[in-house]
């Protein structure tokens, strides 16, 4: 079996995608902690991405980065 290789790069945050089948949902509290965690330590956890831009890891960081006008990703 193949390996994954991952790699970690900065892209610009209008570049990427939303998952369209992202099966979680967050509550208001959910979104109001993360934003809050957001501006306390900005982005700690960095989105996961796949070849094409599609973020299959932090759909709602990456909306509350296109909220805030963050540039990278």
């Amino acid at each position: 079996m193949a390996r994954i290789k991952w790699r970690n790069e900065k892209r610009l945050v209008k570049d990427l995608k939303f998952y369209p089948d992202n099966p979680r949902k967050a509550t208001k509290k959910q979104e109001e902690d993360l934003e809050q965690s957001l501006e306390r330590f900005n982005l700690a956890a960095p989105l996961i991405i796949n070849t094409d831009n599609t973020v299959i890891g932090g759909n709602l960081r990456l909306r509350l980065l296109k909220k805030k006008g963050g540039k990278r990703g």
